[in-house]
């Protein structure tokens, strides 16, 4: 199977994502944050109740949730697709996407059933997010943890959570290069930098990834929110791109080069905001705010003619980097354009406050 990258190029997100344009290059042995494929997932907790999805299963939920609510300790594990989709959560396709999904019996990591996609075919691509219908405190856990596999070798561009596909992605997180599949179940870890403002998260879970020249599927199992630890989530660390960049006083521009890196099973793995942007998980601060301010997701705005340095940090810790921005007075034409002096019958208009315009040529 090829599975080829995608390109986050220029994408708008209007409602949900809008088209995507998509590269030609092969990316199979991208590095996984995995263990063992022979290792059995951790165990839910009591809400992994689950019942039958209607026909498609695109939309339909399952019994009892997991954590948040209902006081008391949280339960070792937040489900959100076990034997099928968790309590209150759906799936939505990403604008354009080409989604032949279905819940699957055929294939599962634990359990008897695993979530599929059918690869679409060349130069489309199939992506989407697992989202809950009402904001959850998952301030407990400190990981999104799924198993993943396909039937032919390759890789997904686009794997994490936090996008709920409707413009919501301030505190979305992925793995910053393409992942590898093999035709073995791996388990993949994406971390929760500050599990304490991960308290009213809607989008659990997102994928994306080009179509390639074969159909070929694509299968999720035990995709839930889980407690690691340190014995397998070791201290993360933040950049930010050194670079400057130049804004006018009124106008914004947005960060770059935000990224995450932490020791997954002694394995460094790398984690970017959605399409690259900058999230909610570093504190962004500018040394002069009177020139320019940085927001909570890393968009800076210029206030006044300077420069500011724009730095941020991940849990207090300085992150690597920092970004220079020069701001500058826009510059406004002080002269009006000469009249013009040509006769008016040898001009036809398109548009003048001088000449009649005519209403066709």
């Amino acid at each position: 199977m090829r599975l080829r990258t995608l390109a986050w190029l220029g994408a708008t997100t209007v409602g949900l994502f809008s088209a995507v344009a998509c590269s030609s290059s092969d990316d199979s042995t991208a590095t996984t944050a995995t263990t063992s494929a022979s290792a059995s997932s951790s165990s839910t907790g009591a809400g992994g109740a689950t019942s039958s999805t209607g026909a498609g299963g695109a939309t339909s939920s399952t019994g009892a949730g997991g954590a948040g609510g209902g006081g008391g300790a949280a339960p070792m594990t937040f489900p959100v697709f076990l034997e099928d989709f968790a309590a209150n959560t759906s799936f939505g396709d990403f604008g354009g996407a080409v989604n032949g999904m279905s819940v699957d019996a055929s294939e599962h990591h634990t359990g008897a059933k695993s979530l599929k996609f059918v690869e679409p075919a060349m130069g489309n691509y199939t992506g989407g997010a697992i989202k809950i219908a009402n904001a959850v405190d998952l301030s407990a856990y400190d990981a999104l943890t799924f198993w993943a596999k396909a039937d032919v070798a390759g890789s997904v561009d686009s794997l994490g959570y936090g996008n709920d596909g409707n413009g919501n992605s301030e505190y979305s997180l992925q793995f910053a290069a393409p992942q590898g599949l093999t035709t073995a179940w791996q388990k993949f870890v994406v971390p929760i930098p500050d599990p304490a403002s991960f308290n009213a998260v809607a989008g659990l879970f997102y994928f994306a990834t080009g179509g390639g020249a074969a159909y070929s599927a694509i299968y999720f199992d035990d995709i839930q929110f889980e407690k690691l630890g340190a014995a397998v989530i070791g201290a993360g660390s933040a950049a930010i791109a050194t670079e400057t960049q130049a804004v006018d006083v009124g106008a914004s521009v947005t960060l770059h080069g935000a990224s995450l890196t932490y020791p997954i099973n002694g394995a460094m793995q790398t984690y970017i905001g959605s399409q690259g942007f900058p999230g909610k998980w570093l504190a962004y601060e500018s040394d002069m705010p009177a020139v320019a301010t940085v927001d909570a997701t890393g968009h800076i705005s210029g206030v006044s003619a300077g420069t500011a340095m724009i730095t941020a940090k991940l849990g207090g810790v300085a992150a690597a980097g920092t970004t220079t921005v020069n701001v500058s007075i826009p510059m406004v034409p002080q002269d009006t354009a000469p009249a013009p002096v040509v006769a008016e019958a040898d001009v036809i208009s398109l548009f003048s406050s001088t000449y009649s315009d005519p209403t066709h040529v």
